[in-house]
């Protein structure tokens, strides 16, 4: 449970909504649970629509775009990228088949990304089929969000990339999207 507090903390944190730390203990049939009370500043409804453009699902918020990166289609690959309403792209998304891959095992593919890393890495987590890698880049100060994904039959990549001052515009959606990110 309490890795789970910690991703839904990370999650909360990126995101820019504040947690109140003190978490309560409610005693119900004589065992105690731990909850965790969300504030929210400035509620809005957002609309999510799904997207399965091959080999990989995530639900994006309805005003940003998703197209594919290239022109040439590949039953063994596939890249697309999304961008805001003004343009902006913000998200890759790449999926390979498994055997493209020298490792498959995702704490292999986790060890080799914090080793080749070229961020200042503020986060890290490594979970049964993913992992998760945010931080800054070293090169341009970018706020970078990575989840890689491993299904069942293709590895595949959530990559957010955005500048410190667009923050407040792009975090709000991170923890529903990679949530929402699935590879097959």
């Amino acid at each position: 449970m309490s890795d789970f507090k910690e991703i839904l903390s990370h999650l909360y944190e990126v995101c820019g909504i504040k947690v109140n730390q003190n978490l309560e203990q409610t005693t119900t049939n004589e065992s105690k649970e731990n909850s965790i009370i969300v504030e929210v500043e400035d509620p809005k409804e957002i609309n999510y629509k799904s997207h399965n453009p091959c080999s990989f699902s995530i639900s994006l918020p309805t005003n940003f775009k998703i197209r594919e990166m290239y022109d040439d289609n590949s039953p063994d690959y596939c890249d697309f990228i999304v961008s805001i309403d003004d343009g902006l792209e913000v998200i890759e998304l790449h999926s390979m088949l498994n055997s493209r891959f020298e490792f498959t095992k995702i704490e292999e593919l986790f060890n080799v990304a914090i080793l080749n890393s070229e961020l200042q890495i503020t986060y890290k987590t490594q979970k049964e089929n993913w992992f998760v890698i945010s931080g800054t880049n070293k090169e341009n100060g970018n706020i970078v969000y990575w989840k890689r994904i491993s299904g069942e039959n293709f590895i595949s990549d959530l990559h957010i990339d955005y500048p410190p001052k667009r923050k407040s515009e792009i975090e709000p959606y991170i923890g529903v999207i990679s949530s929402s990110f699935i590879s097959e």
